[in-house]
């Protein structure tokens, strides 16, 4: 028989995640334990029709579009002649219609005529606006982002669109103010403080006494309303008549009676020019409800009925006005223009060359980038795409297959030279605006491109956007990933589309009535069609969204070969199809709503695309659903069409959104962006557990919603019986800060988020400039740097990954008056909902159904009263005997009778920027803290289309430490030390005093450590040991330090090392880089990397006298190194490193380490018998044995299932610490094996192991070779399984888990893995004794082996064959493990939770050796 003796001086288990670029790991930033989703398929289709040419665009579609009369819009009673033509045209008609095209005279438009040209004192034409597409000098434009088609001459590279301008200028020295046709193939030139509209060599015009040269804009100013804000709608439109109103007791005119409607007076309205249709306008200082705009249905002599329903402004209307005086404005609608009118409009000619240098740059730029519609459609792709690398785009256009665009991945850079991003651009730009408006039927073409059609396919028969996989040998095929590929067509258009009986249309769509259900316009509800989404029209342009999103477009599976397997992920625009996007939809699925086509457990559907609809120019509408559609080919009604535009959104559950503007159209393409991110998943996900933690009774969970990016601590207690009371939690920490900080569930959005203690560290604060513990507030607590950093990016640094500028639409006031949207970001962080929405520009902030971020990777962590054992003795620090009166104490068991009370708290961190200190008892936060580590990338944590990233992801190591403390006048005492890593967060550790949680303050906050102060510092997974080491400080005492690994992408060297870090700072307050081996050791393994930067991860720290120091660290490396590191010395600098072992499969491939070993001493027991009289002998092997598992868990390289390598776990004996080892090898280990079990036993499927002889022998004999440990490779079936979580070793028994990753990463959550049991010293099955109570019975007995009461291998004798070793765990992949202590004649439970949320007891045959207590998970195996 063998007994292990465990050492460690902290036992924290290490969970990776990651992800690599050429030399760096790729980390991932979502959970690899749920499907990581696949970059959806996105083709924009262009309108490329004549009219996008155009350079106007007006309110009214009447005329479509065009610039026909002297206001924005038709009216009864204009006539063209009303317009300001040149001088020598008569406006013709063209179709329907007549009017200006264009502002400037190219032989490039469209339409080049020069009668299509507006007249330079066109000066509707000219102001932005009548016409919005018009130069607006409010605005500040840019050049578009990104190259353009031109080479330099020099060079033969692209010039950047940002130096196109000034390289053509350069070129053409004679041109004052350079002005071009085309930014991707500029051909014609203007000077735009000399040419005019018509361009000639000298033109001037002189006209009504106005003379000049050169392009100019128009300021018009409505005299009337001038300063009378929130009457914009009525600006250039009116003329007016005044009126005072005042109470009829004055006896000079009469009241107005709003609840009745109606306006009376003393004047006769009639006579004085008064008309049904005109408007009023009230504004009534006393009371501001009571404004608003009504129009007159009726006009008497002394009274005015005003339609109060029907009014522009919704203010409700209750209280009559009886004694107030206000103002009456009732405008005429005539729309008259006339100098001789009193009080008329007054309109301003700006020429461009009287502007000043910047202004007249900002014209150039709005000429040459801006000006037409194709132009800003342009703009809007340019800038919004320039910082979207998360998806697959393609293009096309409608009339021409010449810039089609397949879809492909893009690249981040939008100015890589061959990168996929800029030849999209190209296609883009160089598109020509000529043909006519076919939309059906490029819907049609690309719906067929998501069908992989042979015909009517857009870019070409039988091709797909689909990921495929090319196996090397020439056969390509459809990737698995595709699964849960999701597809969407963008549509841009100014117009409305051609077909059925139009004489442009060739190709009309044949798909009938799609959308119709039933034999009604709206009978009947069919899976995805009829009610609110049918109509009796066939072949419109919703009925093609209809029938591409309701149909499968690839029928089959992929193993037949005949399709794609039906795993797109259901979302909320397929779930709640009449709500979302136009208003929040749930986020959880309510099972009791039968509403929609989906119930809760359908969260997967057919390979479909949906319809996004984006309309520039076709003037404002009524966008809501109607109870009916109307007919979109009614020749009368034109803006049934536009219609259609927004029912075809509806049927393809994507968006409609209308622009008149540059800046509306970048707003609203960006918003549908965002509403296609907010869809991008793999297979549904739901909440599942990280990592536990036990207190006596008490579970503390930990969850994660991957769906909402929120998360929740839950404490469960165990009832009598042993069993967790899951249903009945004792409290919720979500639940607590929501009812705290939001308190009336009716109206969720009123929060009082200063109702929190959140504190962060400002490195260049408090006395000495170095560093401080300051509020989280943005006016009383950051500096000035960290405001900046809630402002958003701070560079146009094209390698920052993020380019994206402030809102630009911010209402006001907004948040809390000021111009600023910073403070409220940081206001969104503590818990403030009111700005919460979906509009980026409008300062709207991420929507939330919980105000925690989820707790992904981080273990919980309990703290109570201190629970050092047998620290009154040297080294640890004792009090002289007798103690000086008035002489603080220094023995430990002082510290720990003071604070024997103290509050417990359980600690763990969120990927919402914060550590949270909850209280253990009741769940309410105590405290946050924000490192200011992560802090500059905070801000995307509120905005509206956040997308998950890692941020205080780590784990926190916690220890009551002895140290002199500088902030302390030098005075040395114990402290309770918490110190958090970051994972994939950030590179860089945050260091608190948790001593009295109830008196947390900023002034607990003592430094953070990051690369920047040693930059061989990489991502931060080791969860730090916090120990006593050898070393002694100035006192003579013995030095505390935080022992970790120096993690992974780490800048400055591709080695892996050991961090030392003296958590006194070298007795001062500075992190000194000068003399590192005062304030900290890095000890160099002297081992790079091969493909990636390698680094160390988490450490194990072995106290091997006993005495309370660290003696040696054990620790792996990314290139399967196991290092033996000797801290024995006093001194720092004579700290040593060796290497043990290389870790290799069975093919040689090296197998990384990334897991915290287990280290214990190897016994060996002799049992003699004499006699009557048994005696047993316990001897101890030289040196120690260290268990290890060998995989990664943390990087994206980590979920590629065909590249997986076998890993293996593994005993290694270290026979002499002392002496520099030679390097163990593969072959010196015994080899042991799983076997696979087919038939269940008491509902598991299960493994058996083998129990070969391990004698350990470190010097060869004779023929046998040395044994120095064993090895367990985990080749058994499951690709990829691995032991990536923590070991724990309890009486001999090595406990663990296994993960199976899947084998779609993209598309499924991984199938779960196994638990194991094994004897720690050999490797083995523990052959005396059944593992696991497999049938729940409370005893371990023969119901318990293979087979009841049969011998397993028919040998007469119970052995390895007879056990299960392993039992299978299948609902979802299994956390770390912590193991409950049963009692001595109970068993003990050995618990994990998994993926999906489950958490697992299994009772498991030791006995318990350690006393009941509030102890974490973690310290039951010290």
């Amino acid at each position: 028989m063998t007994i292990l003796k465990t050492f460690g001086l902290a036992l924290v288990p290490l969970l990776l995640i990651g992800g690599a670029t050429a030399a760096d790991l790729e980390l991932a930033q979502k959970p690899m334990e749920l499907a990581q989703g696949v970059s959806p398929n996105v083709v924009i289709i262009m309108d490329d029709s004549g009219s996008m040419d155009w350079e106007v665009i007006t309110k009214g579609y009447n005329n479509s579009g065009l610039f026909a009369y002297n206001q924005n819009k038709k009216e009864a009673g204009d006539v063209g002649s009303e317009i300001f033509d040149q001088d020598f045209c008569t406006i013709t008609r063209s179709g329907t219609y007549y009017g200006y095209k264009h502002g400037v005279q190219f032989a490039s438009n469209f339409s080049p005529s020069v009668c299509d040209t507006a007249h330079d004192l066109a000066w509707r034409f000219r102001n932005s606006v009548y016409n919005p597409l018009y130069y607006d000098p409010t605005k500040i434009y840019e050049p578009w982002p990104g190259l353009s088609t031109t080479n330099d001459i020099d060079t033969g590279k692209p010039v950047p669109y940002s130096e196109l301008t000034a390289y053509l200028s350069k070129n053409n020295p004679s041109i004052g103010l350079l002005g071009f046709d085309n930014p991707a193939k500029p051909v014609e030139f203007v000077d735009l403080v000399k040419n005019g509209a018509v361009k000639s060599s000298e033109p001037v015009y002189e006209v009504d006494g106005i003379v000049g040269g050169g392009f100019a804009y128009y300021d018009w100013t409505d005299k009337q309303l001038e300063g009378e804000d929130g009457y914009g709608e009525f600006n250039g439109k009116y003329t007016y008549k005044n009126y005072r109103v005042k109470d009829r007791d004055d006896g000079v005119l009469s009241d107005i009676d709003l609840v009745s409607g109606s306006l009376t007076s003393a004047t006769d309205f009639g006579t004085a020019g008064v008309e049904v249709g005109d408007w009023v306008i009230i504004k009534d200082p006393d009371v501001p409800d009571h404004n608003g705009v009504y129009k007159i249905t009726k006009v008497a002599t002394t009274v005015l009925t005003l339609d109060t329903t029907g009014r522009d402004f919704k203010i409700p209307l209750t209280t009559p006005i009886t004694t107030r005086i206000f103002d009456v404005v009732v405008p005429d609608n005539k729309y008259i223009w006339d100098d001789a009118v009193a009080d008329a409009d007054t309109v301003m000619r700006v020429l461009v060359k009287d502007l000043d240098v910047d202004k007249q740059k900002n014209f150039q730029n709005w000429f040459n980038f801006y000006r037409s519609r194709n132009l800003s459609v342009k703009a809007a792709l340019h800038v919004v795409l320039e910082d979207i690398d998360s998806l697959r785009l393609g293009y096309t256009t409608l009339n021409s297959s010449g810039n089609d665009f397949p879809v492909e991945t893009l690249n981040p850079s939008i100015y890589g030279i061959d990168g996929a991003k800029a030849r999209l651009m190209k296609e883009i730009d160089t598109t020509i605006s000529n043909g006519f408006t076919p939309l059906r039927t490029a819907l049609r073409d690309v719906g067929n491109y998501f069908s992989a059609a042979s015909t009517d396919n857009k870019f070409g028969a039988d091709t797909h956007p689909y990921i495929i996989l090319d196996d090397g040998s020439g056969i390509v095929s459809i990737a698995e990933a595709a699964m849960c590929q999701q597809n969407y067509a963008m549509l841009f258009t100014d117009g409305y589309w051609n077909g059925i009986n139009d004489p442009f249309s060739t190709t009309d769509p044949d798909v009938s009535n799609k959308d119709k259900a039933g034999s009604a316009p709206i009978d009947g509800r069919g899976p995805f069609d009829g009610e609110t989404f049918g109509d009796v029209w066939s072949n419109t342009l919703a009925d093609v969204a209809m029938h591409y999103y309701e149909t499968d477009l690839m029928p089959g599976t992929l193993s037949a070969g005949t399709g794609i397997d039906n795993n797109v992920p259901v979302t909320a625009t397929d779930r709640y199809p009449e709500v979302w996007p136009r208003e929040p939809a749930p986020i959880e699925c309510d099972p009791t709503d039968t509403t929609g086509p989906f119930d809760c457990d359908q969260t997967t559907m057919h390979q479909n695309m949906k319809t996004y609809t984006i309309a520039f120019g076709l003037g404002d509408g009524d966008d809501a659903i109607p109870s009916a559609w109307s007919d979109p080919t009614d020749g009368a009604a034109p803006d049934n069409k536009r219609k259609d535009l927004v029912h075809a959104a509806y049927n393809g559950r994507g968006n409609f959104s209308g622009a008149d503007d540059f800046t509306s159209l970048a707003s609203n393409l960006n918003a549908s962006f965002t509403n296609v991110f907010s869809e991008q998943s793999g297979a549904a996900g739901i909440a599942f557990n990280s990592q536990e933690l036990k207190t006596g009774t008490t579970i503390f969970r930990a969850f994660y919603n991957p769906a909402t990016y929120t998360g929740d601590l839950v404490a469960v207690r165990f009832n009598k019986d042993g069993v967790p009371d899951l249903a009945n939690p004792e409290w919720s920490a979500g639940t607590n800060l929501m009812n705290r900080l939001c308190p009336d569930a009716t109206n969720p959005d009123v929060c009082f988020p200063n109702d929190r203690l959140i504190v962060s560290f400002d490195p260049t604060g408090g006395l000495y400039g170095n560093g401080a513990g300051i509020p989280f507030d943005y006016d009383t607590g950051l500096n000035a740097t960290q405001k900046a950093w809630f402002k958003g990016p701070l560079t146009d640094d094209p390698t920052d990954g993020d380019l994206r500028e402030g809102p630009t639409d911010l209402p006001s006031p907004y948040g809390n008056g000021d111009t600023d949207y910073a403070d409220e970001r940081v206001a969104f962080l503590h818990g403030d909902r009111s700005n919460e929405g979906t509009r980026f520009n409008y300062g709207e902030l991420r929507e939330r159904v919980g105000l925690l971020g989820d707790f992904a990777n981080s273990t919980p962590r309990y703290v109570g009263p201190p629970q050092g054992r047998n620290r009154d003795r040297p080294p640890y620090p004792v009090d002289p005997i007798p103690l000086p009166s008035g002489t603080e104490s220094k023995l430990y068991s002082t510290f720990n009778g003071d604070n024997i009370g103290r509050d417990e708290v359980v600690y763990v961190g969120a990927n919402d920027g914060m550590l949270h200190a909850f209280d253990a008892n009741t769940g309410r936060e105590r405290f946050a803290y924000v490192p200011n580590i992560i802090m500059e990338d905070l801000y995307k944590y509120t905005l509206p289309d956040y997308d998950h990233k890692m941020s205080v992801d780590g784990s926190p190591g916690i220890n009551d430490v002895y140290i002199k403390d500088a902030r302390a006048a030098g005075k040395s005492h114990w402290r309770t030390i918490l110190m958090g890593g970051l994972r994939a967060g950030g590179k860089g550790y945050y260091a608190l005093d948790i001593t009295k949680p109830e008196t947390f303050s900023k002034d607990n906050v003592l430094w953070e450590f990051t690369a920047a102060n040693d930059s061989r510092l990489g991502y931060t997974f080791s969860t730090p040991n916090l120990v006593m080491s050898n070393a002694k400080d100035s006192e003579g005492n013995q030095r505390w330090i935080a022992l970790f690994g120096n993690g992974y992408n780490n800048p400055a060297a591709a080695n892996s090392g050991l961090f030392a870090l003296f958590l006194d700072q070298g007795e001062d307050t500075t992190w000194d880089v000068a003399d590192p081996q005062v304030d900290w050791r890095f000890i160099d393994t002297g081992t790079s990397g091969v493909s990636v930067t390698n680094g160390l991860g988490t450490p194990r720290a072995v106290d091997n006298d006993g005495n309370g120091t660290v003696d040696y660290v054990y620790a792996g490396d990314l290139e399967g190194n196991l290092y033996r590191f000797d801290l024995t010395s006093p001194t720092p600098s004579s700290w040593t490193v060796a290497k043990l072992f290389t870790a290799t499969g069975p093919s040689g491939a090296r197998q990384p380490i990334t897991v915290q070993p287990i280290v214990s001493k190897v016994i060996i027991s002799t049992t003699k018998t004499s006699g009557t009289k048994t005696t047993t002998t316990h001897t101890a092997k030289p040196g120690l044995l260290i268990n290890v598992s060998t995989g990664s868990w943390m990087a994206k390289r980590d979920l590629d299932y065909a590249t997986a390598n076998v890993e293996s776990i593994y005993g290694i004996w270290d026979h002499a610490p002392t002496a520099a080892p030679p390097l163990i090898i593969r072959d010196e280990l015994v080899t042991q094996a799983f076997t696979n079990v087919t038939d269940p036993l008491n509902g598991y499927y299960y493994r058996t192991l083998s129990a070969n002889l391990v004698e350990y022998n470190s010097t060869a004999k004779g023929a046998t070779k040395r044994v120095m440990g064993w090895k367990l490779d985990l080749d058994l079936g499951y690709k990829g399984e691995k032991a990536i979580r923590n070991l724990l070793v309890k009486d001999g028994v090595l406990f663990g888990t296994t993960i199976i990753p899947s084998s779609n990463s993209a598309c499924m959550n991984a199938p779960g893995g196994f638990l194991f049991s094994m004897d720690a010293q050999t490797g083995g099955s523990m052959q005396e004794k059944p593992a696991f109570d497999l049938n729940g019975d409370g005893v371990f007995d023969d119901k318990d082996y293979v087979d009841v009461d049969v011998d397993g291998d028919g040998d007469g004798v119970y052995d390895f064959n007879d056990f299960a070793a392993a039992i299978r765990i299948e609902d979802g992949l299994p956390s770390d493990i912590a193991v409950i202590d049963g009692g001595a004649n109970d068993g003990s439970k050995v618990c994990y939770q998994t993926s999906s949320g489950e958490l697992i007891c299994t009772t498991v045959n030791v006995d318990s050796k350690f006393k009941e207590g509030r102890m974490s998970w973690k310290e039951l195996s010290n």
